[in-house]
């Protein structure tokens, strides 16, 4: 039979905490706590004043604390770990500023108040201009971006054992309705201005590929000559397990621009990738979309609207959502979430489909 008595109970929901108590026949009160495999065990406090064994007890918890941290991986460590496993497009570099401000901090040490400093640091430091000293203001979402990816991090390196789990707890705020858009896209005749002023072939090209596959920029980028084949153009790596970002298998009418344009770049191509520039793999298009938009008057075209432009075009021409999803590999939910506005005919067509023709 347990005689254990318990002065004071501090029980947690995964694990009962260290504890004082007085066992039969020991003269001292003991410290009571429990191995990280559920054993329990014992030490003396050599004390028998209830005040003097706390005050044992709580040095005995700060020893058990910095062991504990030191096992524990850095946010440093968490972001290397994601980064460098080979399912991850994770570079280091994107968020150099989460490196900067938590660095050898442990990962489980994260709160939701550290979080709250670091947006406040975040949008305090702004970033310095490429090329330049001036410093240029962000907004917090910026900053919360930077934490929805640490969160990724670290959720991916407790799921692989590399880092305690649960222990993290993160602030992060909800993108507030409407931040994302206003949604801005192009029309058909605005994207043909663009292209037709866009002086540069491998960005004439990227455009064209993203208008008409619906696809993101690092999976344009990425798509080697040897995926482009019999008239389809094949963005998933089949040594690479897809991720929520997922890539799909995209058909080139022999009729089209395309076509013709992929049909020009393969044969004078010098690298393994489709896109290129001087015979060289093209890291990111962001400034050459821009500049391409900037020359008929749009200053906010970005390689993400791009995707967004077809979708809307497809919705608007009637294309049913599904079929939105299946081609640009987007979740069925966020086609319904952005696009369904763009489809006011819909209920007319479901509702024309339910009509009984009148007997004669």
């Amino acid at each position: 039979m347990d005689t254990d008595k318990p002065i004071k109970q501090q029980r947690n929901r995964k694990r009962p905490q260290p504890q004082i108590v007085q066992r039969k026949d020991r003269s001292y009160l003991e410290i009571q706590y429990y191995t990280a495999e559920g054993k329990r065990k014992f030490i003396s406090s050599g004390c028998t004043d209830e005040k003097d064994a706390l005050s044992v007890l709580a040095d005995f918890l700060k020893q058990t604390e910095a062991a504990r941290l030191q096992a524990v991986p850095s946010v440093s460590d968490c972001i290397k770990f994601y980064s460098e496993d080979k399912t991850s497009k994770y570079p280091i570099t994107d968020r150099i500023k989460l490196i900067e401000y938590f660095g050898a901090m442990p990962a489980t040490a994260i709160t939701r108040t550290i979080c709250r400093q670091y947006i406040a640091w975040r949008v305090k430091k702004g970033y310095v201009q490429h090329g330049t000293n001036k410093t240029k203001a962000i907004k917090p979402s910026t900053a919360w971006a930077d934490l929805r990816a640490l969160r990724a991090c670290i959720n991916f390196a407790e799921t692989e054992g590399f880092c305690p789990k649960g222990e993290a707890s993160f602030y992060v705020p909800a993108v507030p309705t409407g931040s994302r858009g206003v949604e801005r896209y192009i029309t058909k005749p605005q994207a043909r201005q663009i292209i037709d002023a866009c002086p540069t072939f491998y960005i004439r090209l990227y455009m064209l590929m993203a208008l008409q596959s619906g696809h993101r920029q690092t999976a344009i980028l990425s798509l080697p000559w040897d995926r482009v084949t019999r008239g389809h153009m094949l963005f998933p790596d089949p040594e690479v397990q897809q991720n929520n970002k997922r890539r799909g298998e995209v058909p080139v009418p022999r009729n089209s621009e395309l076509f013709a344009m992929l049909s020009e770049a393969r044969a004078v191509a010098q690298a393994k990738t489709v896109i290129e520039l001087n015979g060289e793999p093209v890291a990111s298009v962001y400034n050459g979309v821009k500049n391409a938009g900037k020359r008929i008057g749009i200053d906010w075209l970005t390689p993400h609207l791009l995707k967004h432009s077809s979708c809307v075009w497809m919705a608007e021409g009637g294309v049913p959502l599904a079929d939105i999803a299946a081609l640009t590999c987007t979740s069925y939910a966020t086609i319904e979430k952005h696009y369904l506005s763009f489809t006011p005919d819909r209920g007319m067509r479901a509702v024309s489909a339910l009509q009984i023709d009148q007997i004669a």
